[in-house]
């Protein structure tokens, strides 16, 4: 499932996400791995300085609780739980 995550543009990532087909701690942990798996870190192409996992993993549980209220659906939140990195 993982690649085909990576696959997907950011509005239909939203759309599974807030249609429950992937959870945001699923897409997160693809975006994590991915991350990972290319060396975008210090130890490779240094093109991702900081890596806060346990920061983006608590976020993506705020998202889930947030879409369980069901409160999405009143407003217009569509790239909720869709991971980003923010370049500097």
């Amino acid at each position: 499932m993982t690649a085909s995550l990576l696959d997907l543009d950011a509005a239909t990532l939203g759309a599974r996400v807030a249609g429950g087909e992937v959870t945001p701690l699923a897409a997160v942990d693809a975006a994590l791995a991915a991350m990972r798996e290319r060396k975008l870190g210090r130890d490779g192409l240094n093109a991702v300085l900081h890596e806060d996992a346990a920061a983006a993993r608590r976020d993506a549980g705020q998202v889930a609780s947030f879409l369980a209220t069901g409160r999405h659906a009143e407003r217009r939140v569509p790239l909720a739980g869709v991971p980003i990195a923010v370049k500097d």
